[in-house]
């Protein structure tokens, strides 16, 4: 008795179909910490008056908070605001779910309108700051797109924004994306592009975007600053989109598979 071999050529179309559900790169979500945080106030001696804000979420949700604080007492008037976003796709996997981009989204400004010579401090501060960890099972292609900036003014107030753009291998400890900016007083403005991308093998990552904005005056931690006003609002955001696609290899062949089926004949 002798066997025989049947030979089935898969094409294309129906591999795609067969595979349909690795179309999409795929990240699994093992830690998100979101961050929206605002205030204004003055300080005399150590005694302070303003207006506080925090949002903070680590569901893993879609997430997007406003803390806009505005506050005036006294001849002190002043505003914090902060703007935070991360809205994943598929809407909001929660930790332990997978996702395919996420939409990153981060803007903060500080101002001080009037001020008043008896204060010892006048600050007004945002901060929106977002991390995601992650983790890739089979090599995912990534892109990181999108833009970000920052400005400051010379108002002879102290006046800094800063901002991060990273994304860290925590399974070797090494940054493959780690952007840092700062602008102090009127130096170093940036308005620039985002354009990242590349493969990641299997392991645990970390994407952190942020952007904080601060402006103070009188006795501050970073020196003594003459009573002025300063700022303007949306000075400091970053706006982009952090995507993942199954990398060329990481799917089972796509063109044509082959099928072997034994048939034994009596």
């Amino acid at each position: 008795m002798r066997g025989s071999v049947l030979l089935v050529v898969v094409g294309m179309p129906a591999l795609l179909g067969m595979f349909a559900c690795d179309s999409y790169g795929q990240g699994v979500l093992t830690g998100s910490d979101q961050t929206a945080r605002a205030e204004a106030y003055y300080r005399t001696g150590t005694t302070f008056f303003g207006n506080y804000g925090l949002v903070n979420d680590l569901s893993g949700s879609d997430f997007w908070a406003v803390e806009d604080r505005l506050f005036g007492f006294n001849g002190f008037s002043g505003r914090g605001y902060a703007e935070h976003g991360a809205t994943f796709t598929p809407s909001s996997p929660l930790i332990g779910g997978s996702f395919s981009s996420v939409v990153l989204d981060a803007c903060t400004s500080a101002e001080i309108f009037s001020a008043a010579t008896m204060n010892s401090e006048d600050r007004a501060y945002g901060l929106a700051r977002g991390e995601i960890v992650f983790d890739v099972l089979t090599a995912q292609s990534w892109s990181w797109t999108g833009a970000w900036q920052g400005l400051t003014y010379d108002s002879g107030a102290f006046y800094r924004v800063s901002g991060e753009i990273s994304l860290l291998n925590n399974s070797t400890g090494g940054y493959i994306v780690n952007e840092t900016r700062s602008s102090l007083n009127g130096f170093g403005d940036w308005i620039e592009p985002i354009a990242f991308g590349g493969v990641l093998n299997p392991g645990t990552y970390t994407l952190t975007w942020s952007h904080e904005s601060i402006v103070a005056n009188g006795f501050t931690p970073w020196g003594f600053f003459g009573v002025t006003t300063g700022g303007a609002p949306l000075v400091s955001c970053v706006n982009s989109t952090f995507s993942l696609v199954p990398a060329p290899g990481s799917m089972m062949v796509l063109g044509f598979g082959l099928v072997l089926t034994g048939a034994r004949r009596r």
